[in-house]
């Protein structure tokens, strides 16, 4: 039994360390994913009171956004209203 490291290829750096340089970036990413990511970047608690088309996979590329902006942005590819109900609270209808 050995414990090694193993080398993996990565194919663009700024999905996994695009936070570091405030980059939100999805890639080929379902809804569910997409909202869980944005859940953890920016510390919110998201519910969904809509069911949301899961089949479609989301790519898009932020810098240093406001979550207003990604969500925007998200609302117009998933037809969806969002609504901030506090600082850490947002519902999407």
């Amino acid at each position: 039994e050995h414990d090694e490291l193993q080398k993996i290829p990565v194919e663009d750096y700024s999905l996994i360390f695009g936070w570091i340089n405030k980059e939100v970036v999805f890639k080929d990413q379902t809804i569910d994913q997409v909202l869980q990511q944005i859940e953890r970047w920016f510390g919110v608690k998201i519910t969904v009171q809509k069911e949301l088309t899961s089949k479609r996979l989301y790519t898009a590329h932020h810098y240093n956004p406001p979550i207003e902006e990604v969500l925007r942005s998200l609302s117009f590819v998933y037809e969806f209203e969002f609504e901030k109900i506090d600082e850490d609270e947002i519902v999407i209808k």
